[in-house]
């Protein structure tokens, strides 16, 4: 596959200007030992300075080159231009929704991201196919800011109560303050989380959350803005049926703004969810009842097998499996059971398929069944996958 693409890369002065902070260091402390005027008091403040400063110019990429190049995938190498990039190098690539151009993001192991603009959507999507990066072949993982911005936001209030309480018992408020600012609400103002994103649908991980929002189950996909501007927080919002679920992703120091693009692999997951073929319920043989977990393991393989003369059903096509385990509008065990019933027959090309089906979905348990499942596990193992879905 070759493409034509605009590369985007960092201005090398202006990058260098913004680590001008840094080189004021040595400065200062020449003047101080020549004058012994203390200048090195300074030194904290122009290492902070330039620490942010740099962060912002190589995020933002102020004044940015653009070049024309040809990109080209083909051998496991990705080629722009001149540079050649071993495929495994290749730590994500991601399209960044622009108008009336596309821009795709890839992220590189021990390099500098590259960011590519391309005609159109379609050639984007081209690109994240041949790299495997495309919502339909892996999930993708976004680091949240902490949930506590968008949960929690009462909890300073927690504070006046506090300081209240230490008034009346005549104790200084400020003893009580900052060990309870310190020790229980700033730590959770600061953690991170993460979202994955599969066609199944978002995984939300923070702290002691684990939360599956299922594909089928969002019913709008949009962007929020909460705070004043110096403390703004932007995020992506999933409306259900039941509720709104809000995802902060950035704020207003940051350099760089996530939102759009989450939001928008969130769209091509459902979209992809929702034009998936849709088995009825004639397809799905396999129904456990009330069969111990290990004897419905051994008939999902005869099943799948096609050793079908004991059973009191026709034969299943493996087609009618395939589309099941790849429908995320399933339920997870009935995808997980098909998984397991066409694992006997598969050969390499489609134990490659199922893995491929396994690393686009984001719930984690029906992952390890269908990765257990495309490397023809033994039963235990399956028994052990399928039941943690069945405690769900």
């Amino acid at each position: 596959m070759k493409l034509q693409a605009i590369r985007i890369r960092r201005n090398p002065w202006l990058t260098a200007l913004s680590a001008a902070p840094f080189a004021l260091i040595p400065v200062l402390v020449a003047l101080s030992l020549v004058t012994g005027a203390p200048w090195i008091v300074g030194i904290p403040y122009l290492f902070v300075l330039g620490l942010v400063t740099f962060f912002r110019a190589w995020q933002t990429k102020p004044r940015a080159i653009h070049d024309a190049v040809d990109v080209e995938v083909e051998g496991g190498e990705l080629r722009i231009d001149r540079l050649r990039v071993p495929r495994g190098r290749v730590a994500r690539a991601e399209l960044l929704p622009r108008r009336p151009n596309a821009i795709v993001r890839v992220g590189l192991r021990r390099r500098p991201d590259e960011e590519l603009v391309l005609d159109d959507d379609d050639a984007a999507r081209d690109l994240l196919r041949a790299l495997g990066f495309d919502a339909s072949q892996t999930t993708a993982t976004y680091r949240l800011r902490s949930l506590a911005l968008v949960r929690y936001r009462w909890a300073p209030l927690l504070l006046i109560p506090l300081i209240m309480l230490a008034t009346a018992l005549h104790v200084p408020a400020a003893a009580l303050v900052l060990p309870v600012t310190l020790l229980l609400i700033l730590p959770l103002f600061l953690v991170t989380g993460k979202l994955v994103v599969g066609v199944d649908g978002v995984l939300v991980r923070w702290l002691w959350i684990r939360e599956f929002i299922a594909s089928r189950d969002i019913v709008r996909v949009g962007q929020f803005d909460l705070g004043s501007r110096r403390n703004n927080v932007r995020g992506v919002e999933l409306t259900t049926a039941k509720r709104t679920i809000r995802l902060p992703v950035s704020s207003a120091w940051q350099g760089t703004d996530d939102t759009t693009v989450i939001a928008r692999r969130i769209e091509d997951a459902r979209a992809l969810a929702a034009s998936a073929a849709h088995v009825g319920d004639d397809a799905l043989l396999f129904s456990r009842g009330d069969a111990p977990m290990r004897d419905w393991i051994g008939r999902l393989r005869a099943l799948g097998a096609g050793a079908t003369a004991t059973l009191r059903t026709a034969a299943v096509p493996p087609e009618h499996l395939w589309r099941v385990a790849d429908d995320p509008s399933q339920p997870a065990m009935k995808r997980a059971a098909a998984a397991v019933a066409l694992a006997p027959s598969l050969d390499a090309t489609g134990r490659v398929r199922l893995a491929e089906i396994a690393r686009a979905t984001a719930a984690p348990k029906l992952r390890v069944a269908l990765e257990r499942a495309a490397e023809d596990a033994p039963d235990d193992s399956l028994e052990a996958a399928l039941q943690e879905i069945e405690r769900e």
